[in-house]
């Protein structure tokens, strides 16, 4: 792509794009022109409308991703190649299915930290399920995030580039000085640091932990690392914390992601009563035959 690529990276910069979001961009361009066969500058409505057919009717990727590649393919015709109004081309989202988060239940939770003998990943865990942290916001914590005196987390530009607070459960900052007296490798300045020094630890060793410890646990359910986080949540709505703090404790821009939750946990699943049950109430009784002597 060559001038291409360097205005588009440029263009990305100066809108603020966090660095994993514009690699996603760049990828997603080279594939469209590798896919097209033509230069970058030449593409057209027509190759953009077979590359998105093919990624979504050949290599079937989930909406979520398809929408991510129409995104930067509007991203590099409005803002390097120029192309608007008259010769943008349209690119159509898909429709992402509407689906309910898979959470744990407070025993399944239990057995899980206790199939984790390794202290470092049992506080990998306890810090997504006690504060709500996402993978990588676990990962890229440092000891100064960790407030004591306060009992708070603070996360530093997490998704969205936005920093909040959560709450520091006393049993987890138990386990992570537990965990900090028993590191053995150059600590700073990660609270987990990786293999290399001076770097934090890859996300794929806490959700290779996850996986084992699940599987030790017994539990069948189709969960990952990212599950302890909606665990948080839906186990707060169920004591009854409310939408909006469990929104800011979340970090959620729109209180629409929030209240999906609903649909999990929550009051209302189990105060309200079915058709079925009222049905089975006015059915007589059935009259037991006499039995023959």
């Amino acid at each position: 792509m060559g001038e291409l690529r360097d205005e588009m990276e440029r263009r990305m910069h100066l809108r603020g794009f966090a660095k994993r979001t514009q690699k996603a961009y760049l990828r997603w361009i080279r594939e469209l022109v590798r896919f097209s066969g033509v230069v970058a500058a030449e593409l057209k409505q027509e190759h953009v409308d077979r590359y998105v057919a093919y990624l979504s009717g050949v290599r079937r990727l989930s909406a979520s991703s398809v929408n991510q590649a129409c995104c930067a393919i509007r991203f590099f015709f409005r803002e390097v190649l120029k192309r608007e109004p008259s010769g943008m081309v349209m690119v159509r989202s898909q429709r992402a299915p509407v689906r309910v988060p898979v959470t744990l239940s407070e025993s399944e939770m239990k057995r899980l930290l206790e199939a984790t003998p390794k202290v470092r990943d049992r506080a990998m865990m306890e810090l997504a399920y006690g504060g709500g942290l996402r993978l990588r916001e676990v990962v890229r914590l440092r000891p100064s995030d960790i407030d004591s005196g306060r009992m708070i987390i603070r996360i530093d530009q997490g998704k969205g580039r936005k920093d909040r607070n959560v709450m520091l459960p006393k049993g987890l900052l138990e386990t992570l000085r537990e965990h900090w007296r028993t590191e053995t490798r150059s600590k700073r300045p990660w609270l987990f640091p990786g293999r290399t020094p001076g770097h934090y630890i890859h996300p794929t060793v806490a959700e290779r932990a996850f996986t084992t410890a699940k599987l030790k646990a017994g539990i069948e359910k189709d969960v990952s690392f990212h599950s302890l986080r909606h665990t948080f949540a839906t186990h707060l709505l169920e004591t009854g914390v409310s939408v909006r703090h469990i929104q800011a404790l979340m970090g959620h821009r729109s209180l629409k992601t929030t209240e999906r939750y609903l649909h999990v946990g929550g009051d209302y699943l189990r105060e309200t009563k079915s058709p079925l049950d009222q049905l089975k109430r006015m059915e007589p009784k059935r009259k037991e035959k006499p039995t023959r002597k």
